[in-house]
């Protein structure tokens, strides 16, 4: 297996063996989501999955990007129940990542400092060496060189981890400016999604609106329908009514008629009988007086012809009698027809009034149901509007946020690609300088090594030479004690001298005292530099 950077594989909690030949699907079970699904993946995907976790870990964490976790998510999921969720893996396995990408860092600048520190010390050491052989740093200019190299090296190495901080932030930003984008387009999808069935239920609205008015109209025609037929019984009854009225006052008249007529019948009937009684007086007097029988049989005519009248004004009273009867009753009936007309003419009038008020009531509530719902298909017109109005705006909004995001994002991608080629380029200017150093580290090593050889040789000329320093000193003890008895003699001469310098006054004779004592000087047993110093004196 080739060099690895890392091990993605544990860190995702993917699996912690590579030689593994089933792998369980990532997902949380729905029953509890701390539990891990119970299926496995197939061999095809467990070798998918490897090789791409192997590849993973043969590169820097820092290479890793969004598109290689979302296809590693996509190939780590069961395809029957949690397809879906790769998204959600993937967002887990970002903070995973840039924990990895921040210890790798913090490792790299570790050893790059560990170098730097080693390289610092081996200088000192060629110091102290150099200092401890008393000879000249012929390297001053290659000393002075490492130490520009480290000072370089350490900004190399700040502005290093700087821009891979940029780098990192940049890539962090573009993954977030990616994620807003996904979201802004799943919010402007929903959105349009919205608005589609906006539009679709203000077009149900109107059509039921359309339809309910539709209705109405049909309704109140129905309704007025009726109340035209209403009216036309209403006319219907009156002129029968008004004929009845006018049969019954005809027929009221023919009964008053009638019952002059009965009445002037029955004084003639009365009168018939008054000469029948008078006939039958006669005749009963036409009777006694037997006389008179000529006039007898005459009135016995005459009472025959006033019984067969007074039988006809009876039968013809009879027949009167029925028809009055007859007419009566014709004029109870036309009474009762009139008064069931009256009645219904009431009812009618009745039910046309009721019907005139609900006919004006429902009509006000429907003049109410209309005003209500134009006003509501206003206000639905009206919140459609601004809603619509509002989704455009949205949208315009969200096309503007989502083309400076895009620009941002390709400003960021440049940036970032800009970064990469200068971090590139200092990386190879880094190496180069590196090899440069490290070549002159050997080389250091190297003159550290042959000071450190011809330390070591001086080490032992020293002890060679404290060795005879030794026996010199064990040598000059005799003349120490002769020193020391010049040392004597030379202070009592200094007195003498003192003596006498106080007794000379002529210069002569100081002047002969000194070339008499200036041979002194010479002389080797007190050729010590005190007793010269003395002397001059």
């Amino acid at each position: 297996m080739a060099d690895t950077y890392w091990d993605p594989a544990n860190l995702l909690q993917i699996t912690d063996d590579y030689t593994a030949l089933r792998i369980q699907c990532l997902a949380r079970a729905q029953c509890d989501r701390k539990i891990r699904c119970p299926e496995s993946l197939s061999s095809s995907e467990t070798a998918a999955v490897m090789d791409e976790v192997r590849r993973m870990a043969t590169n820097p964490p820092t290479k890793v990007t969004h598109k290689d976790l979302d296809k590693l998510a996509k190939l780590c999921l069961c395809r029957n129940s949690h397809a879906s969720q790769w998204r959600q893996i993937s967002h887990d396995w970002k903070s995973v990542v840039a924990r990895a990408v921040k210890h790798h860092e913090r490792l790299t600048r570790v050893c790059i400092d560990s170098g730097s520190d080693q390289c610092a010390k081996l200088l000192v050491e060629r110091k102290n060496c150099l200092k401890m052989l008393g000879v000249q740093n012929v390297d001053a200019d290659l000393s002075v060189e490492l130490s520009n190299y480290l000072s370089s090296r350490a900004e190399t190495d700040s502005k290093m981890s700087e821009l891979q901080g940029d780098l990192a932030a940049a890539r962090t930003s573009v993954c977030t400016l990616e994620d807003c984008l996904r979201d802004l387009e799943t919010e402007l999808s929903r959105t349009r999604a919205r608005e589609i069935e906006l539009i679709k239920e203000r077009h149900d609205a109107n059509w039921r609106i359309e339809e309910i008015r539709q209705a109405e109209h049909a309704r109140l025609a129905g309704m007025l329908k009726l109340v035209d037929a209403a009216k036309n019984n209403r006319a219907r009854l009156e002129s029968v009514i008004r004929g009845l009225r006018d049969e019954l006052g005809s027929t009221i008249c023919a009964l008053e008629k009638e019952r002059e007529r009965t009445k002037s019948l029955e004084e003639s009937a009365d009168e018939l009988r008054r000469q029948l009684a008078e006939a039958t007086e006669a005749a009963t007097r036409a009777r006694r007086t037997a006389e008179e029988e000529v006039d007898v049989k005459r009135l016995a005519e005459d009472k025959k012809d006033l019984e067969r009248r007074l039988s006809e004004a009876i039968e013809e009273l009879n027949s009167t009698r029925r028809l009055l009867e007859m007419e009566k009753a014709k004029a109870t009936s036309l009474r009762e027809k009139q008064e069931d007309w009256e009645c219904r003419l009431l009812n009618a009038y009745a039910e046309g009034d009721r019907l005139l008020a609900e006919e004006k009531s429902k009509s006000q509530g429907l003049k109410k149901a209309k005003e209500d719902l134009e006003r509501r298909l206003r206000e639905v017109d009206l919140w459609s509007d601004r809603l619509h109005f509002e989704q455009q705006t949205k949208i315009k909004v969200l096309s503007s946020i989502k083309h400076e995001l895009r620009l941002r994002l390709s400003e960021a991608r440049a940036t970032s690609a800009a970064e990469a080629n200068r971090f590139k380029r200092n990386y190879d200017s880094l190496a180069k300088s590196h090899a440069v150093a490290v070549e002159r580290a050997r080389r250091l090593q190297t003159s550290l090594d042959s000071a450190r050889d011809r330390v070591q040789g001086l080490k032992d000329e020293r002890a060679s030479l404290e060795s005879q320093l030794r026996q010199c000193r064990a040598d000059a003890s005799p003349l120490r004690a002769t020193n020391e008895c010049l040392r004597n003699e030379i202070a009592d001469l200094k007195s003498q001298i003192r003596t006498l310098e106080e007794a000379l006054s002529n210069r002569r004779w100081r002047s002969r005292f000194r070339t008499l004592v200036n041979p002194c000087k010479q002389d080797p047993a007190t050729g010590g530099p005190d007793s010269a110093v003395m002397l001059n004196l």
